[in-house]
């Protein structure tokens, strides 16, 4: 697709990520079939999965020092996990090959998801940062895009946007490590690095 396709198909998959996150659920955590949530607070969900993240981090090789400082950023920032006081149904892995699409003469058109093994009851904006982030050709335009058309969000969603970008860095991180796949681990290590402000020529993918 071109750049300008890109970013009406963005808009339509931002849309698409909305009409899940208008799906309401009691609690937080993890969808299963037996279960819509088990946790009160996201503030309890995304630090649980910041912390079974970070210990699988270490015990597959990651940088100690690394998840220390990882550890220290996110207790200064978990306040914001709060502002998220009621879970919606997310999806957690849209990224291209979980897609499915409708070609036309206009071009391709978003028309739906398949993959649900990740849902979870969360933050909406956890969901787009995780998509947002996974995008092979992600940029500001795709991502001005994705939250135009999901819209609704609160205007200072971004600080959120990024704590939830570094606990998918640091999970795929561990997934990628723990098959063995370490040359992307490396790239994903890198990324941890720049969301944590460290001294990198180009920004995170996922906060393009």
């Amino acid at each position: 697709m071109t750049r300008a396709e890109l970013v009406r198909f963005a808009s339509q998959l931002g849309a698409g990520l909305r009409a899940l996150h208008e799906i309401p659920l009691e609690r937080f955590g993890q969808v299963t079939a037996t279960s819509d949530g088990e946790f009160a607070s996201n503030r309890d969900y995304v630090l649980s999965r910041f912390d079974v993240a970070l210990d699988k981090f270490t015990g597959r090789g990651g940088d100690a020092d690394l998840a220390a400082r990882v550890r220290r950023y996110v207790a200064e920032r978990d306040g914001l996990l709060d502002e998220c006081e009621r879970p919606v149904f997310c999806h957690m892995d849209c990224h291209e090959t979980n897609v499915a699409v409708h070609r036309a003469e206009d071009g391709v058109h978003f028309a739906g998801l398949i993959d649900f093994g990740s849902a979870a009851a969360g933050d909406p904006v956890c969901d787009i940062a995780k998509t947002h982030y996974m995008a092979r050709r992600g940029s500001r335009a795709t991502l001005a895009a994705l939250i135009a058309g999901h819209g609704g969000l609160p205007d200072d969603w971004r600080p959120r946007f990024e704590l939830y970008t570094l606990l998918h860095a640091i999970e795929l991180w561990s997934w990628f490590a723990g098959n063995d796949w370490t040359l992307w681990a490396g790239t994903y290590e890198r990324d941890i690095k720049r969301l944590l402000g460290g001294r990198w020529r180009r920004p995170a993918r996922g906060v393009r």
